[in-house]
């Protein structure tokens, strides 16, 4: 990693946040109340590790994140049919991707842009930490 340190608590911050949003929106989804106990535990031991795995993920569809393209959430394949991406830094972030993708079509036009918004903050913070440039 090549970023400076904020940028790493920054994005850890936002992720936090990004999670209580979700509770907020989605109160009845257990899956988010879940990934929001599990984050700090994780956070304590690693601060990099969750990062790690959701650029990892995010960069390969960089193009539909940035462009807002809603195939994205419509039809990219699930990310748990991916062995690679099991939750495998504990966090249950790509679980939340799936998750997202099966609410996208009941979310409000304001909701779908308020998701947009963390998820395009979350990839280009993350993009920032991994390879030091946007």
């Amino acid at each position: 990693m090549t970023a400076k340190p904020e940028f790493l608590d920054t994005w850890n911050n936002k992720l936090v946040e990004f999670v209580r949003v979700l509770i907020k929106v989605f109160p009845d989804e257990e899956l988010f109340q879940t990934a929001a106990a599990a984050i700090n535990p994780i956070l304590i031991l690693s601060k990099d590790k969750i990062v790690k795995n959701f650029y990892k993920y995010a960069s390969k569809y960089e193009n539909e994140i940035r462009s807002r393209d809603e195939k994205f959430f419509m039809s990219v394949q699930p990310v748990t049919d991916d062995d690679d991406h099991h939750s495998e830094d504990g966090s249950h972030l790509l679980a939340i991707v799936d998750k997202l993708r099966a609410l996208w079509i009941v979310m409000t036009p304001a909701n779908r842009d308020i998701m947009w918004k963390w998820i395009e903050q979350l990839y280009t913070l993350s993009k920032i930490i991994m390879t030091g440039s946007v």
